[in-house]
């Protein structure tokens, strides 16, 4: 009976889903191979294939198969249909505006486009078979140890086919070559284009060691023989500022390879050259990177012990800041409760470290004490002093602190007036004027010739011995 009822239905299932589909099962089983899922023809598939399962899930004879495909908005729409020609103007992005005369000469005149141009006009352009016979031909010199000559040909062979993995290895067998040569300086610059260019190269791994051993070479040279000045006749060193050369290469390889096996070893390195010369917050900050960054790292007994001394060495003193004397302070007491096994000769050093950042902290609480006794705010003052015998009683500072609190005991609190004692600062102190032997002012007003001899607050009569009358006095010329 099943047998009979599937003869009997699919002829009508096959010219439904060719009306409602637009014949999409033929179409999906074309030579053209596989469609995607977001084409519009497996869309069309789908609704067939829905509506067959509808239709032989139905009861009865007279189940319909109405398949009618539904539009965006969900009403129903007409027959679908794909038109290979035709694309939804939808699916189009925005039409970019045309490029202006500015831009044009600006392209045209880049030192990229400038430079292609050339190596076409010079017959040095693109071209991979010259790329592929140089780059055979470097292989064989390489294999025979002729490193000069198979230089020469990699780096013909980078320049004929740019942008393409024979690039990429032609650069990498030309920095190989140059580590060879023992010229250190060009295999650093020559790894660090690859990299920059090809950024997930496949010889990365073998980059990081290569850059490791130079950096580790220039260190050792560093420390035996440094080399003041510029340098140009040993090739196997840079032609100045070894430290910083050396610094920059050990940084490439964690910026780089952040989760590579020498990550944190070049980190390391990178903060025992910076404590070495001396740059003590750049040497902390490194220390600090091989705690939060690699927390699984064997160097961690060590970035807290040195860390602990960088960060002491860089604090400046009573008067500056005292977030790396703090620092310091985490440091040792966590060297003492997690790392006392894996540091067992270093404990006497780390307690004695301990005491010395103390003082420098009774120190600072003595100097806040002694700015405020200045002041004449003697509460606050009596704080610090309080604080630096309760917290630090042992210490040089304890016994002056002590002296300072007896002396301070009867002070006012705070001064009377503020104000006034910051406008005694700029107020101008009044000349006093001279006076005679018995206490009266001799000085008369600006202008005015001296009265000797009158009674103060008095005039002198005229005809007296003091100033003649006006009678006596000479008339001015007309």
């Amino acid at each position: 009976m099943r047998g009979g009822v599937r003869k009997y239905l699919m002829p009508f299932l096959t010219a439904a889903l060719c009306a409602a589909g637009g014949c999409a099962s033929q179409q999906i089983t074309s030579k053209e191979g596989p469609l995607t899922p977001y084409s519009p023809v497996a869309a069309a598939s789908s609704a067939g294939t829905a509506s067959m399962t509808a239709a032989a899930s139905s009861n009865g004879p007279s189940a319909t198969l109405t398949a009618q495909p539904m539009s965006s908005s969900g009403d129903p729409a007409g027959p679908l249909r794909y038109d290979p020609g035709t694309v939804d103007p939808r699916l189009l992005s925005e039409d970019e505006p045309e490029p202006t005369w500015v831009d044009r000469l600006t392209e045209s005149t880049s030192p990229k486009k400038i430079g292609a141009k050339f190596k076409q006009l010079t017959g040095r352009g693109p071209d991979e078979d010259v790329a592929r016979h140089n780059y055979n031909e470097a292989d064989l010199a390489f294999r025979e140890k002729r490193y000069e000559d198979a230089l020469k040909c990699y780096k013909i062979a980078a320049d004929r086919w740019p942008d393409s993995s024979l690039q990429e290895d032609a650069l990498f067998m030309a920095a190989e070559c140059y580590f060879q040569l023992n010229r250190y300086p060009k295999a650093s610059d020559t790894y660090t284009k690859l990299v920059k260019k090809y950024e997930n190269s496949r010889y990365l791994d073998l980059i990081v060691k290569r850059r490791f051993a130079i950096g580790r070479y220039w260190e050792q040279r560093s420390k035996q023989n440094p080399i003041k000045g510029m340098n140009f006749k040993d090739k196997s060193m840079p032609v100045w500022d070894t430290v910083g050369n050396t610094v920059a290469i050990y940084e490439s390889i964690r910026m780089d390879d952040p989760t590579g096996p020498l990550a944190d070893d070049a980190t390391m390195a990178t903060a025992n050259v910076l404590f070495l010369n001396g740059r003590w917050e750049d040497a902390g900050y490194h220390y600090d990177l091989i705690r939060t960054e690699f927390p699984q790292s064997d160097f961690q007994p060590q970035a807290h012990l040195l860390g602990m001394q960088a960060k002491l060495r860089s604090y400046q003193g009573p008067h500056y800041d005292a977030k790396p004397l703090m620092d310091a302070k985490k440091l040792g007491h966590s060297l003492q409760t997690q790392f006392a096994a894996q540091l067992p000769n270093e404990r006497e050093n780390i307690q004695q470290t301990l005491k010395t950042i103390d003082a420098q902290i009774a120190e600072r609480d003595w100097s806040l004490g002694e700015f405020y006794y200045g002041t004449q705010h003697y509460t606050a003052a009596r704080y610090y002093y309080g604080e630096v015998v309760k917290q630090y009683p042992h210490s040089r500072f304890a016994d002056l602190a002590r002296n300072r609190i007896d002396e301070v005991k009867d002070k006012p609190p705070d001064p009377k007036d503020e104000i006034e004692l910051l406008a005694n600062l700029f107020r101008r102190t009044p000349t006093p004027a001279p006076q005679a032997p018995d206490g009266s002012p001799t000085a008369a007003p600006q202008g005015q010739p001296a009265i000797a001899g009158a009674p103060s607050g008095q005039a002198p009569a005229e005809g007296s011995g003091g100033v003649p009358s006006v009678a006596q006095q000479p008339q001015a010329p007309r």
